[in-house]
């Protein structure tokens, strides 16, 4: 008895000089000689029970559990790392559950990295060991471990995470970083012991990372393979190694994306699609005039065009519509904006008769067509427009998706309409609202625009005219 007490003070002193930090180790059942309390210095550790190890010596580990110190035989120790591992806690603002990150990826569709989204892993392990016990080295069996889980891969600072659908915590611990290369990232997989995964609990166990790349493919599969090695080792009680078992972990990932779908960009898309359409000037403070259908449900409006300036696109806010006569007004309001310079052209309430000459001013099918302006001519062929609509008038000159919301002007350059529509039964018809109806709209205004009174190119020859007016004539551009 006496030796014993003495061997536990002798132990106590030796650890207090050496003592060393480890991290959280777990203890099959043990019994612990305590240092503080040596009249009862036996302490039963339940089998399972995290305790810190702060030495070694010999034979024995020095612990801390529950407030107690004190020295546990090391074949009843089974450490599992004496590094800190990583923290895979899925932070709070992120969600758990499917319906939470189907929404999370949906709202931020048009945002989204392709890597972003829920997939479906498949994950499948094969483990070979080696074992020395004095004979030599022998190859074990083979074993598959098949896994199939649902994962949400999402934006985590500069890097991707993972968490599986479901749990706070992102297991596996898959990590993934954007490369120069569109669809190819550098993976990182840490693993904490897959020994576990076939029963093996014994000996000392050593967490270990593996590094790669991973491919994402145009249909949406993302495949990669990593190799992990491990080592455990048995001990005596006298702490020498009895058996050394070196395992290799072999892991293929197969990861097919669920959401956000193809369909999902598809509607993303259909629903908030950028659309463009013509604006002229108004007023040398912002001012510009289009249709009420070219602006209809904008979420963000761009204008381009300014000054002849196609690089550059100006904010604009709608100040004033008339749905029932496809009529809308926007301004300017952007901060770099100073004035649209002296407006050339006078807008005219005067009526205009059949066969009278006229031209449009226009920016139809940018896709094809450029940014640059396009004229197209013809006639008045009728006071009213589409079943004898009696606010348009009908004119031969050719209409293209784009033209929505172009000056249609006379010979002297002066705006007598505004185009609206065409006709899709028949050739060369089209539509313009009468200027007498955005008259009456900007006279609706609280503050109107101060619209130009002098028409400073009826005595230029049309290509003249077109020269000058073009610098008037805008895109439109807005985010549905």
């Amino acid at each position: 008895m006496k030796k014993t007490i003495l061997l536990a003070f002798f132990l106590s002193f030796v650890f207090v000089v050496t003592a060393q930090q480890y991290a959280g180790v777990t203890t099959r059942q043990a019994d612990m000689f305590c240092i503080e309390y040596i009249d009862t210095r036996l302490f039963t550790i339940p089998a399972g029970t995290s305790v810190r190890i702060t030495g070694e010596r010999g034979d024995f580990y020095r612990i801390e559990f529950r407030g107690r110190n004190g020295f546990v035989d090391m074949q009843n120790i089974r450490r599992e790392s004496r590094l800190p591992s990583p923290q895979w806690v899925t932070p709070q603002r992120y969600p758990s559950t499917q319906s939470g990150w189907e929404a999370f990826f949906l709202d931020r569709i048009q945002d989204l990295d392709p890597i972003e989204g829920i997939w479906n892993l498949s994950m499948t392990t094969r483990h070979d060991f080696w074992r020395q016990d004095g004979t030599g080295w022998d190859i074990g069996p083979i074993r598959n471990i098949p896994n199939h889980v649902r994962i949400a891969i999402y934006r985590y600072g500069n890097q991707f995470r993972s968490s599986i659908i479901g749990h706070t915590r992102a297991i596996p611990p898959l990590t993934f970083q954007n490369t120069a290369i569109i669809g190819a990232y550098l993976f990182e997989y840490y693993s904490r012991s897959f020994l576990r995964d076939i029963g093996i609990n014994d000996g000392t166990i050593r967490p270990a990372t593996s590094r790669g790349t991973a491919v994402l493919t145009g249909n949406g599969l993302l495949e990669f393979g990593v190799e992990l090695q491990y080592r455990t080792e048995s001990v005596n009680q006298r702490g020498r190694v009895v058996r050394a078992t070196n395992w290799r972990t072999f892991q293929d990932f197969q990861l097919l994306k669920l959401l956000p779908s193809v369909e999902d960009f598809r509607r993303h898309q259909e629903q908030h699609q950028a659309s463009s359409g013509t604006g002229f000037a108004l007023s040398s403070d912002g001012h510009i005039a289009t249709n009420y259908h070219v602006i209809e449900g904008a979420r963000n409006i761009r204008v381009k065009g300014i000054n002849g300036n196609f690089s550059r696109a100006y904010t604009a806010r709608v100040v004033a519509r008339d749905r029932n006569n496809d009529l809308a007004i926007i301004r300017i309001d952007d901060p770099n904006f100073t004035s649209l310079g002296r407006i050339p052209y006078t807008i005219s309430a005067q009526e205009m008769n059949i066969g009278s000459s006229i031209f449009v001013l226009g920016y139809p099918l940018r896709s094809t067509m450029g940014d640059d302006v396009s004229i197209t001519n013809g006639i008045v062929s009728s006071r009213s427009g589409f079943q004898d609509d009696p606010t348009s008038y009908q004119i031969t000159a050719p209409i293209q998706p784009g033209n929505s919301g172009s000056p249609m002007f006379d010979s002297r350059g002066d705006v007598v309409g505004i185009v609206t529509a065409k006709h899709l039964g028949a050739q060369n018809v089209g539509y313009a609202v009468r200027t007498s109806f955005l008259m009456n709209l900007i006279r609706s205004m609280n503050s109107p625009p101060r619209l130009p009174v002098i028409n400073a190119v009826s005595e230029l020859s049309l290509e003249e005219q077109v020269r000058t007016l073009r610098r008037f004539v805008y895109i439109i551009e807005v985010d549905l």
